[in-house]
């Protein structure tokens, strides 16, 4: 089969000897091979596909390395190795899609994320993109300034409604400078504008402190806010001589602080003594300004006991320390602890949440007899001190927009 002529040398209809070896195989009419976007070649003695460069495989469906198909739309394109794109320091690059392409940061934009996003600007040109400051009608005559904060929530989770929201208000220049403020803070109010019915409605807020540099206002978060979005609904209003104490003032989470001084070795501890006994300690190391000890003790034979400790930069409310300790039953946490120990950790923040907390498996979790702490709000941090803050719900900071 193949062959024609009297002395059958010669090919027939359908097959070809094009590499001259004197055999006869089928060529690409015959061969009915499927190359799905590549071509037949039979110019080499045999019938086969001949893929593009961006495609392998004997029927050309597969993609060649530094390629993909990641849409499954049968096309081959470059992978972010082989596409090279600079997506400089605000972008990473993503082939999810199936075409590789600069992934960017909230708030900026570009084919390389070299420029802001819609509702954001670098005004001052320091390469940061921050929101745009907002428009809002004014919420009361009486009231001579205002500031827009906004919050973008930079985490891969969404924010829930009643989340407390932080922004740090220089008040004593507010009062002292001509700024118009009174010294009680009595007319600092967050007010919070919809948009899609221009209404302006007031929001309960709270300070522990007036007429200081870094007077923190503290209000909650109306409705929850997605990972990567921005709200600039919040406004910040003072300046009226006429205002008196608001009617209803936001009662944020109970946050206890306390300075530790870098001599005293201060201990921050939770612990429960129910028969069994379950402790964790975070102690500063004397003569460090930065290094803690964490200390985790149990006696209990409660499988599935454990001790908790999470430290957040109240600034990036980033988490920068997750331990967890379990016992020697396994059915919680590593590493597993029966009796004491102790694992040296670099906390690198000026402020920061703490959150201890210990459990016994058949109990509800919860915070048991936590010391070390005080109400007393230190009113300067020099650099042989650190404020701690303890709660069970950090605190996001928003920033104040042109002021």
């Amino acid at each position: 089969m193949g062959y024609d002529g009297a002395s059958c040398g010669t090919c027939a209809t359908g097959y070809q000897d094009n590499d001259g070896d004197g055999v006869c195989l089928q060529d690409c009419a015959t061969a009915g091979l499927s190359c799905g976007t590549g071509t037949c070649d039979d110019s080499g003695g045999a019938a086969a596909c001949s893929c593009t460069p961006s495609q392998a495989g004997a029927d050309c469906t597969l993609c060649d390395h530094g390629y993909q198909d990641n849409d499954g739309d049968g096309a081959c394109t470059a992978n972010c190795v082989t596409a090279s794109l600079d997506c400089g320091a605000n972008g990473v690059c993503s082939d999810v899609t199936g075409t590789a392409a600069c992934a960017c940061a909230a708030g900026y934009g570009g084919a390389n994320c070299e420029t802001c996003a819609a509702g954001f600007q670098d005004d001052d040109g320091d390469g940061t993109c921050a929101a745009t400051c907002a428009e809002a009608s004014w919420w009361d005559a009486a009231y001579l300034k205002r500031v827009a904060l906004t919050y973008t929530n930079d985490t891969t989770d969404a924010v829930p409604a009643g989340t407390p929201i932080r922004v740090v208000f220089d008040h004593a220049t507010q009062v002292a400078g001509g700024g118009g403020s009174l010294a009680n803070g009595d007319d600092v109010r967050v007010v919070r504008y919809d948009a899609g019915t221009n209404t302006n409605t007031e929001v309960p807020r709270f300070a522990e402190t007036w007429n200081d540099t870094h007077t923190e206002v503290v209000f909650a978060l109306a409705s929850e806010l997605a990972p990567g979005a921005t709200t600039t609904a919040y406004w910040l209003y003072w300046n009226n001589a006429a205002a008196t104490a608001p009617t209803t003032v936001y009662a944020p989470p109970a946050r206890a602080r306390v300075p530790v001084s870098v001599a005293d070795h201060s201990t921050l501890a939770c612990e429960r003594r129910t028969g069994s006994f379950l402790s964790i300690q975070l102690r500063q190391l004397a003569g460090s300004q930065n290094q803690y000890e964490i200390f985790a003790n149990e006696h209990t034979e409660d499988s599935g006991s454990y001790a908790k400790l999470k430290v957040v930069d109240d600034d990036t409310t980033m988490a920068i320390v997750t331990k967890q300790y379990g016992d020697l039953g396994g059915h919680c946490c590593s590493p597993a602890i029966d009796g004491n120990t102790a694992e040296t950790v670099t906390i690198n923040a000026t402020r920061f949440t703490v959150i201890l907390e210990t459990k016994e498996f058949t109990s509800t979790s919860r915070i048991f007899g936590c010391t070390g702490f005080s109400t007393n709000y230190p009113t300067q941090i020099g650099t042989t001190q650190r404020q701690y803050v303890m709660t069970t719900v950090p605190y996001r900071r928003a920033d104040m927009c042109g002021l």
